[in-house]
């Protein structure tokens, strides 16, 4: 429950999102616009990656880090770390394909979902019926990765053969794998940097998560069309502080 409850607070970013996009695709569809269609498909798409990506990474990079400055028991991180990492990466996984799903929807096309959903129960609840009882948490974890991979590949292929139908290897690749690299690179290294710390107390190592967090932030926005740009509109609109001029006659 630890592990769901925090693992779960990722899709705090993905509700607010969907109630923003699904009325934009919505009018897109219905005006038959399907260049801006596209266009703002693969902008939200990315702007979710930079959103959920940063914190689910984190979570699984340093979730018995996370576990111990919250709870303040390393014995409870031992036993929930694993199983929080996995289940972070299952419900990332399960909040990217809101955009596609918003998609659907705006085209009034609701029995794809309807039917990879109804799939899906009758595999998963076997599954967690055999597994969990053996394996645990982790095994529960797992299933709910395969689950999300499954929606990712298959209802993603279903989804681009029909609507949208040049748009599906730029949203794997540019929207979404692109920014997963620069963002489990930089994940990588401040896992490495961390090793090399002395011991930290509770609060010195809550501020180093918080700057590992916006290190990945920085590197999965660098990733993205969208983000750079959104970087450099922010250094645009920076004040510019002008030098005094030299007089060369002083």
């Amino acid at each position: 429950m630890l592990a769901t409850t925090v693992g779960g607070a990722i899709y705090l970013l993905v509700a607010p999102m969907s109630n923003a996009i699904y009325p934009r695709f919505s009018e897109l569809v219905a005006r038959n616009d399907e260049a801006t269609l596209a266009r703002d498909y693969h902008r939200m798409a990315q702007l979710l990656a930079m959103m959920l990506l940063p914190p689910t990474l984190l979570l699984a990079g340093f979730a018995h880090d996370i576990l111990r400055v919250w709870t303040g028991s390393t014995v409870t991180a031992d036993h929930v770390a694993g199983i929080l990492a996995l289940w972070a990466v299952g419900t990332a996984l399960n909040g990217l394909n809101h955009v596609p799903a918003m998609a659907q929807l705006a085209y009034g096309w609701s029995s794809l979902g309807v039917v990879l959903n109804s799939v899906a129960v009758m595999v998963v609840i076997p599954a967690f019926l055999l597994l969990v009882p053996q394996y645990g948490g982790l095994a529960a974890a797992w299933i709910w990765i395969a689950l999300n991979v499954g929606y990712l590949t298959i209802g993603i292929f279903a989804m681009h053969a029909r609507i949208l139908k040049q748009e599906m290897w730029r949203w794997y690749l540019q929207d979404n794998l692109l920014p997963l690299l620069a963002g489990l690179l930089a994940t990588a290294a401040m896992v490495e940097m961390a090793r090399l710390l002395p011991g930290l107390g509770r609060v010195a190592e809550a501020l180093w998560l918080a700057l590992a967090l916006l290190a990945i932030y920085a590197a999965t926005t660098c990733a993205t069309p969208l983000g750079r740009q959104l970087l450099r509109d922010v250094l645009a609109h920076l004040p510019r502080r002008k030098l005094p001029r030299m007089n060369l006659n002083d």
